[in-house]
This record gives C-alpha cells, structure tokens and sequence, in this order.
C-alpha cells in the first residue's frame, strides 16, 4: 500500500540496519519513506524505513523496470522458517 509512484520494477537493496538490539526486533510492519527511478536495466533509489521497535533500515537500491516514485508505504518484513 502506498502513495506517490508510478510504474513497476524490481529492486535489489543494500544498507545499514540502526537501533537492532535483538534479532526478533527485525521483523514486522515498516514504515517507509522512498524515492528512486528506472528505465529498463538503468536505475537507483533510496529507502528508509522504521519499524515500532526502533530498528531502522538506510537501503539503496538498484532497480530494473520503468518507475519513478517518490512517497511513502506500509512494508512488512518476515523470515522464512
């Protein structure tokens, strides 16, 4: 769910996680602040993102597709078991 894009793409992320003390603290529902673009293979972004438990994610991102954005959203993150 979320406001301020247009298009579809793919993204692959790398950063810095803040504020995790306890691994169980990672997973749940995001907020996330995000802007970036793509055109085909060309593309680039940042996300933040906090949960409720204080942890904080500073991604960038490499996308593929054609999108530009530049909003908000709700992300839930989990482990596969």
């Amino acid at each position: 769910m979320g406001i301020g894009g247009i298009g579809a793409s793919r993204l692959r992320a790398t950063g810095t996680v803040y504020g995790l003390h306890n691994v169980d603290d990672f997973v749940g529902a995001y907020v996330q602040l995000r802007e970036g673009w793509a055109i085909g293979d060309e593309g680039r972004g940042r996300l933040w993102l906090r949960n409720a438990n204080g942890v904080t994610l500073r991604l960038n991102t490499q996308r593929r597709g054609l999108q530009l954005s530049l909003g908000a959203d709700g992300v839930l993150i989990g482990f596969k078991r």
